[in-house]
């Protein structure tokens, strides 16, 4: 039997200005191309499919067809879970209008004997996969009647969790089933990376890879983005990642998709499939002064150019610029856009006299962070902080960026 394992569509998230739905759709194409070389028998999707829990309903058409697509008419079995950004109400009452399709939604953790684990049959099998939505920390879940009253940290709710759906699925293995688990929370030692925001990914939120049962063929994660093998797991585990980079924080991650290969009672063999669509229009970042930027852009087009050569120069690269200046320079923005294309958002970077006067201004926000915590603390800042850290700080500028431009384009038609 195989499966693809996706995750972290985020179907609606804009990159600054910039809609990517062309991107997510050209994605969804790929996936497909993928289902039929690899003869796939089922897809495993591991949450967040849109960015906000009550999508548009336009931007729930996408995210429904594109389900619809990869399921070929009902042949292949699409199975889904919510993540943080999803709505689990919306997906409770979407499971009773997909399924007839063999399209099959899970919005809440839910025991495993009521509606907990997606049994299917495919064209290799019985598939049984036990479903493990986001579960905020102020749910109570009472999956194991009194010994619900023993749950303590988040972290232990979770391996109860895990842990009973294991014992559920033994019963499927000894009936022939592949079984495997899905799940949408972070583990302890992933690396975030960029793109999710560390609210939902800190240590409050985090389960150890210890905690994945043994018994079951492979463990399905989403909710981290940047794709990759969970360590410390008895079993084989992953985190997919997203279908598209979703910031500059994940420009360097290698997106792709997981290929399980699995057989009743067997630890599954696993294969990443590189997406193309993902290089085709990567995220770039430049620094330097204005003459080296616009010869880096040029480099980057002819790069690009030569690798895919049915790609034009406007669906190049999306672009995050930082100019090295003198000082302030308000004919900046305009150069730049009037010389580059598809730019996300432009920084300047110059030594001003007053910082050169206070040393405590000459620090990022990095580092000034970094100073803050170990005062607070007593230690250094964990490395995942310091992600999460990153993350907030670049979502703010894109921010004030889309902020700034939606002001100068009211500024624009008031004078109009």
């Amino acid at each position: 039997m195989k499966i693809l394992h996706t995750s972290d569509w985020h179907i609606g998230k804009k990159l600054g200005a910039f809609d990517r739905t062309s991107e997510f759709r050209s994605a969804i194409d790929e996936l497909e191309e993928i289902c039929i070389a690899q003869s796939i028998d089922a897809v495993l999707v591991s949450g967040d499919i849109w960015d906000k829990g009550t999508p548009t309903p336009g931007l729930m058409d996408i995210g429904i067809e594109a389900m619809r697509q990869l399921s070929d008419a009902g042949n292949r079995a699409i199975i889904v879970i919510a993540g943080n950004h999803d709505s689990a109400p919306f997906f409770d009452v979407m499971s009773k209008i997909l399924k007839p399709f063999n399209i099959h939604f899970v919005g809440y953790v839910k025991p495993p004997a009521d509606g907990g684990i997606i049994r299917v049959e495919t064209l290799n099998g019985k598939l049984a996969v036990g479903c493990i939505p986001f579960l905020r920390k102020g749910h109570v879940v009472d999956l194991m009647g009194d010994l619900s009253k023993s749950y303590g940290a988040y972290q232990e709710t979770l391996k109860n969790i895990f842990e009973t759906f294991a014992r559920a699925l033994s019963m499927d293995q000894a009936a022939g089933a592949v079984t495997m688990l899905m799940s949408h929370t972070t583990v302890n030692g992933a690396s975030i990376g960029g793109g999710e925001w560390s609210l939902h990914t800190g240590q409050d939120y985090a389960i150890e890879a210890t905690s994945f049962p043994s018994t079951v063929q492979y463990v399905a994660m989403g909710h981290i983005h940047k794709p990759q093998k969970i360590a410390g797991s008895s079993v084989p585990a992953e985190y997919a990642g997203t279908l598209l980079p979703l910031d500059f924080g994940e420009r360097n991650d290698e997106k792709r998709v997981v290929i399980v290969e699995a057989v009743p009672g067997a630890p599954a063999r696993l294969e990443s499939i590189p997406l193309k669509v993902a290089q085709r229009r990567p995220l770039r970042r430049l620094t330097g002064n204005v003459e080296t930027i616009l010869q880096e852009y040029e480099a980057e087009l002819v790069m690009l150019s030569r690798k895919y050569p049915d790609v034009n120069s406007e669906s190049g690269p999306y672009f995050d610029i930082v100019v090295e200046t003198d000082g302030p320079d308000t004919s900046l923005s305009d150069r730049i856009h009037q010389n580059l294309g598809s730019v996300v958002k432009i920084q300047a970077k110059y030594q001003s006299e007053v910082t050169a006067a206070i040393s405590k201004l000459d620090q990022s926000d990095e580092e000034s962070y970094k100073e803050y915590y170990l005062q607070e603390n007593g230690g250094e800042a964990r490395a995942n902080l310091l992600d999460g850290f990153r993350q907030i700080a670049e979502a703010a500028s894109l921010q004030r960026q889309e902020e700034l431009l939606e002001a100068e384009i009211e500024s624009a038609d008031a004078a109009d």
